[in-house]
């Protein structure tokens, strides 16, 4: 399974370089304090907020056409909101893999385009 889909991705940003740069920054920025948040709420079980996290987090490589990641942070954020269950460590540890991967795997593709 990919990591996420370059192509699809190219073609949402119209192949716009400059544009690929700041999203994957933005992403850079944006998915470790997501994931600390995911890991904080789950700790105070907090429904709720493991939700809304999840949920973005799911927007978030989703962006990317990543849908390792964003499938698991789905099960996440349904899981919560529906069944008002958490998410393991290894569910945690494993959502972290994938968007450390897709982090590697933009940086990656970034550097193919310079």
């Amino acid at each position: 399974m990919k990591i996420f889909d370059l192509e699809k991705f190219q073609k949402l940003i119209d192949g716009d370089k400059a544009l690929f740069r700041e999203l994957v920054e933005l992403y850079q920025k944006d998915w470790p304090s997501l994931i600390e948040k995911l890991k904080l709420a789950t700790s105070q079980q907090d429904r709720v907020q493991v939700e809304k996290v999840a949920h973005r987090l799911r927007g978030l490589a989703r962006n990317f056409f990543s849908m390792p990641a964003a499938e698991l942070a789905e099960s996440i954020e349904m899981a919560a909101l529906e069944k008002n269950e958490f998410p393991s460590s290894k569910d945690l540890d494993q959502l972290n893999r994938h968007l450390m991967d897709l982090e590697g795997a933009l940086v990656g593709a970034l550097d193919q385009l310079s």
